[in-house]
């Protein structure tokens, strides 16, 4: 890397940390294909022991040329330099950059270690950070993508049921999923990841207990749609979950007991409150719930999601193949035991191009994730999808968006959709976006950064039904220089 004529020079270390967009490599700048690079280029290091022989540092695959720029500050024992290269340089580098010393000396010469740094802002003198930090902050970009859940044929072939949430509990002839798997047969599952096309109308059953009220509505609704989707018509869907009446009537008996006798019960001592009210918040919440159900409303979403319900005990299913595999029962719980049987199907427009306004491209990945990363500039930041086909109102039953805010991943209503109504079929091309038709996210509202969901009972009690949306434009953030992820609209939809 530092080559010279003279034998007697030699390198005995060489530490290299490039920052490039904030993760940590072990290799030197390569500008990609159609990157945009920024005004400049600027690489900060340091040369220990040689502040007295250096005569130039340079770049070997980009000829010397006055528009580079190089400063050299020494002091005893080391050099400081800096090179800017104007971008126009860097755009036929096909290789990776390769910095050069020259130096004059006949003393055998120690280089102790070589530091560079890819920036793009010329005041910015900052040095790297520890390898802990930069090792945290890619962990925590990487939470915030999403990919498509595995499906290994030489797990699941010939199995037929799906055994979501299963913790420790696996059953054999079940795919068994986790979020975090606790058995070397489970697999790794993100239920708000993409599911794999691989299952669609593959399933005859699938089987939860204590899953489903771990997610926000708008979740379960996009988890309950997935299911429909892989599963077969007539198919069950078998959920035990907390059942909200039972839990509110057992929060006034509990704190009406309490006062007569001081007698304590789980959810008093857990929280440290006997009023029915904190009871009942502290059951609505215990240990991660996010929203509970009675009957009435987990009908309301199924039925939505192609589903017909049936309240059943803990134990008996419709399917015998799901009976019994309850863990709670009417006698240990508060458990809601229903049979959603699969009625209708579900199709999806997964729409995975799109034009921007005031946004600033970073990066491009082709993955299997799928995301460009972006910048904000200003605050009018729009991405702008064309449906393949106008839907109307009334059929659609969720929206999502994936998209992180990195700048402001949880704050209230970070995050606004736009409805481009057809209003002439003969005139396509007359779509405008209105306050009208718009709707705003309480972000805050999900338990995974990089899902933004409106359902179709919110949009049919904002818009009339029978209006067709041809357009769907999606504001992911509010003021300037915030990052985003951008990835696909996938639109569920009634059949």
């Amino acid at each position: 890397m530092f080559p010279t004529n003279d034998s007697k020079y030699k390198i005995t270390e060489i530490y290299t940390n490039i920052l490039v967009d904030g993760i940590c490599t072990q290799t030197l700048f390569k500008p990609k294909k159609n990157e945009d690079i920024s005004n400049q280029l600027i690489i900060h290091g340091r040369l220990e022991k040689l502040s007295a022989h250096l005569t130039s540092i340079y770049l070997s695959n980009i000829n010397q040329h006055p528009d580079i720029k190089g400063e050299f500050q020494a002091d005893r024992d080391s050099c400081l330099y800096k090179i800017t290269i104007p971008v126009h340089l860097l755009k036929n580098v096909n290789q990776p950059l390769e910095i050069k010393a020259n130096f004059e000396t006949k003393e055998n010469v120690e280089l102790m270690s070589i530091s560079f740094t890819k920036m793009t802002d010329t005041q910015n003198n900052s040095v790297l950070p520890p390898a802990w930090l930069t090792e945290l902050m890619e962990s925590s970009f990487t939470r915030r993508l999403w990919k498509t859940n595995p499906w290994p044929k030489e797990i699941v072939q010939n199995l037929k049921y799906l055994h979501f949430g299963c913790g420790d509990r696996v059953f054999d002839d079940f795919v068994n999923v986790d979020f975090i798997p606790e058995h070397p047969k489970v697999l790794p599952w993100n239920l708000l990841y993409p599911w794999p096309k691989e299952m669609e109308n593959k399933l005859e059953g699938i089987f939860s207990e204590d899953v489903i009220e771990h997610f926000y509505r708008t979740e379960q609704i996009y988890i309950l749609l997935q299911s429909n989707m892989a599963l077969k018509i007539k198919a069950i869907n078998r959920i035990l979950c907390p059942d909200l009446d039972k839990l509110y009537l057992s929060a006034q008996t509990e704190a009406e007991t309490y006062k007569k006798s001081g007698e304590n019960s789980f959810l008093i001592n857990a929280n440290g409150s006997a009023t029915w009210a904190d009871i009942l918040n502290y059951g609505m919440r215990f240990s991660g719930h996010r929203w509970l159900h009675t009957v009435e409303s987990l009908e309301v979403i199924a039925k939505e999601c192609g589903y017909s319900l049936q309240q059943t005990n803990c134990y008996a299913s419709q399917n015998s193949h799901l009976s019994g595999l309850n863990l709670r029962d009417e006698t240990n719980s508060l458990s809601l035991a229903v049979d959603l049987v699969k009625e209708k199907n579900i199709i999806k427009q997964n729409i995975s191009t799109f034009q921007t306004h005031s946004l600033k491209l970073i990066e491009t990945d082709e993955s299997d994730t799928f995301y460009k990363l972006f910048s904000t500039q200003g605050i009018d930041n729009q991405v702008i999808f064309d449906l393949d086909t106008p839907v109307s109102i009334r059929d659609i039953v969720l929206i999502n968006m994936r998209s992180c805010n990195l700048s402001h991943e949880y704050e209230h209503s970070v995050g606004k959709y736009y409805f481009g109504i057809l209003h002439d079929i003969s005139k396509p091309q007359n779509i405008t976006f209105s306050e009208e038709y718009s709707i705003s996210l309480d972000t805050s509202l999900r338990s995974n950064g990089s899902v933004n969901m409106v359902d179709g009972l919110l949009l049919r009690q904002r818009f009339p039904e029978n209006v067709l949306v041809s357009k769907v434009r999606f504001n992911p953030g509010n003021t300037n220089n915030e990052f985003i992820i951008i990835g696909n609209l996938e639109i569920y939809i009634k059949i």
